[in-house]
């Protein structure tokens, strides 16, 4: 039996790439926004609830859909499977250690006038945010990203390299301007290795809940009650973040050592579907660029 559960499958069988990709953007692109837009309309619920039950189903109906018209097994294509504690560490301390260059990037973005949305909430939301941004939403964004997503392309033969390259390209379309895709797409990119090296969906749904837990538990907007008392602070929370940053890469450099050492994978063959890769690599980065441009413009 095949133990790999990302691993190429009968090329005969199923969609292609550039096809399932597609598919997936007309529902996260086009249709997810007329219920995100009705729930707005009748504003009962908390934006923080809104925005969860928004990623469930933009997250989730791709993926039960791909499961439907593929009829894949769910256990390989989301590489159901359990992490071992060791691994777990190692992706713990990875994610850990990345946290403090996000905020950089953040902090640096906003202090030299990004346009990066920011709201000053009550104490009270972050323990909301925690469970629906930090948790729930984290949850059904690996379950599509790292599932089918990355599944698909592994499957007609691409390397892990490209897959990883792609899914984190992917990731960060979704989560706004410049600032936010330069790091999720870094993250997203390492968390395909995390499920490749440990077989398990489990090891990037802990990263990323680890990663949202620890945005909500460090953004200073809980803790203001202005726009100028936040922008006062910027200064001192980079020379923290990078100092932090200076004290945690060797504990990254280390946990990826780890991961990869404790878990030997087989040598891979050349990739052989390079050119519906490319397709679809290059339309997605058109995409990224024109909706970076009018965020950025509207804002």
């Amino acid at each position: 039996m095949n133990q790999d559960n990302i691993s190429p499958e009968n090329k005969s069988v199923g969609l292609r790439p550039n096809v399932i990709m597609f598919f997936f953007f007309v529902f996260i692109v086009i249709y997810p926004s007329f219920l995100y837009g009705w729930l707005y309309d009748q504003g009962t619920l908390h934006s923080l609830v809104l925005h969860a039950v928004y990623v469930v189903e933009l997250m989730s109906i791709p993926v039960i859909l791909y499961l439907v018209i593929s009829r894949k097994r769910p256990k390989n294509v989301l590489s159901i499977a359990p992490i071992t504690l060791k691994n777990a560490m190692y992706v713990a301390g990875i994610t850990i250690a990345f946290v403090p260059i996000t905020w950089i990037l953040i902090w640096g973005g906003m202090f030299l006038g990004d346009s990066l949305p920011v709201y000053i909430p009550s104490f009270n939301t972050m323990w909301l945010g925690i469970l629906t941004g930090g948790i729930i939403v984290a949850i059904f964004e690996e379950l599509f990203f790292r599932g089918p997503v990355a599944y698909e392309y592994k499957r007609f033969g691409i390397s892990i390299w490209k897959v990883a390259l792609m899914s984190g390209v992917f990731f960060g379309a979704l989560h706004g301007g410049v600032i936010q895709i330069s790091y999720t797409a870094v993250w997203g990119f390492a968390m395909v290795l995390m499920l490749y090296y440990t077989r398990s969906i489990f090891a990037p749904i802990l990263s990323h809940v680890i990663g949202n837990i620890f945005g909500h538990l460090l953004n200073p907007s809980y803790f203001v009650n202005s726009y100028m008392e936040l922008g006062d602070m910027f200064p001192n929370l980079l020379v923290i973040a990078g100092a932090a940053t200076v004290v945690l890469l060797p504990i990254m450099v280390i946990c990826w050592k780890k991961l990869i050492i404790n878990n030997p994978q087989g040598k891979e063959s050349p990739a052989k579907e390079s050119k519906r890769f490319v397709y679809s690599y290059w339309a997605v980065i058109v995409i990224i660029v024109v909706m970076t441009v009018l965020r950025e413009i509207n804002t």
